[in-house]
């Protein structure tokens, strides 16, 4: 008798369904109430053996430090199961995602993201049977095919997994959130679709090389979409005696830093890194990051700080097409 399948089933937020008759909401909260939740999508059981880690409640704020959690949760228990589900709410769950792909590279095995958009207090002002018939709710489907895509030998990578598309974290936006396809891939290519089944881009899905998982952010990355550091509290008050280590500035398309603001960045801080989705004039004395998503340039600057604390390789990093997170256009 074959051994069935194991799957390891992170609740990070994102938890919510609609449950007698699309009359009611249910929710995980705390630890105690994932055995009632289960039991009222049994069909998760049936796929695979599910094995539960309670990560954080719908109530709490979902920060860095929820990342790191799941990324440490991934590496410990990754020999144990053939995959695993991560559900995270909407709002959050490309940065999450695309955080295993950068941290983890590698990691060989299925990590499918899926959860639901809303929140437990979004839902409470709203018609819940109104939100389902436009598709609101989906997470039932959505983790079950999930849950078929994590035990799948095929599928040895980190994807999001909502509606009928199948995607790469890095190349995911989100697309209408009143849509059953919350999120769209920006260049359009699709790691997989549901239609009458599980149907892959490609039949087997290659396997990342081999790298050192990350678990643990390193400090000191700061982000902003204002080049006026005054305008935004989390640079407020003078630099220290030594230099802050990175700062990342998103640019409007084809908009410059003048040189005066330009030079005072780069006397406070070690490396200032300038981003814009498509392209970013030449400026002198920076990196420069372009033709991601901005979800996909934190990560990367996050994980390429990580591993490489010293600058010339952080800035060789990020020149590079690590994890096919560019965006060919």
């Amino acid at each position: 008798m074959a051994q069935r399948k194991k799957i390891g089933l992170i609740f990070a937020s994102g938890s919510l369904l609609s449950i007698k008759g699309n009359k009611s909401i249910f929710f995980v909260d705390q630890e105690k109430d994932i055995e009632q939740w289960l039991s009222e999508v049994p069909e998760v059981r049936l796929i695979a053996e599910i094995q539960t880690y309670f990560l954080q409640g719908e109530g709490e704020q979902f920060e860095l430090a929820s990342i790191e959690r799941i990324l440490e949760i991934l590496s410990r228990e990754s020999a144990n199961h053939d995959g695993f589900v991560v559900l995270v709410r909407g709002e959050q769950m490309i940065r999450a995602a695309a955080a295993v792909e950068f941290m983890l590279q590698g990691f060989g095995k299925p990590v499918i993201f899926t959860g639901s958009r809303y929140s437990p207090q979004a839902i409470a002002y709203q018609d819940i049977r109104k939100i389902v018939k436009m598709g609101g709710l989906g997470l039932r489907s959505n983790l079950i095919n999930a849950a078929q895509i994590a035990v799948s030998e095929d599928f040895p990578a980190t994807a999001i997994m909502y509606g009928n598309k199948i995607m790469k974290p890095t190349h995911a936006a989100v697309n209408d959130f009143q849509a059953m396809n919350l999120y769209r891939s920006v260049d359009d290519d699709y790691l997989g679709k549901i239609d009458f089944g599980i149907s892959l881009s490609r039949k087997k899905i290659p396997v990342a090389p081999a790298a050192s998982l990350r678990t643990q952010f390193a400090p000191g990355v700061f982000f902003t979409e204002s080049m006026y550091l005054e305008n935004n509290a989390a640079f407020a008050g003078k630099p220290g005696k030594g230099k802050e280590p990175i700062l990342v500035l998103k640019l409007r398309q084809n908009e410059t830093v003048p040189l005066e603001r330009l030079e005072q960045l780069k006397a406070r801080y070690r490396t200032v890194v300038l981003f814009n989705e498509y392209y970013v004039l030449d400026h002198t004395g920076v990196s420069i990051l372009s033709r991601l998503t901005w979800p996909a340039a934190e990560m990367k600057v996050r994980w390429a700080h990580t591993v490489y604390p010293d600058r010339v390789e952080f800035e060789q990093a990020l020149s590079r097409d690590v994890i096919r997170e560019s965006i060919q256009v």
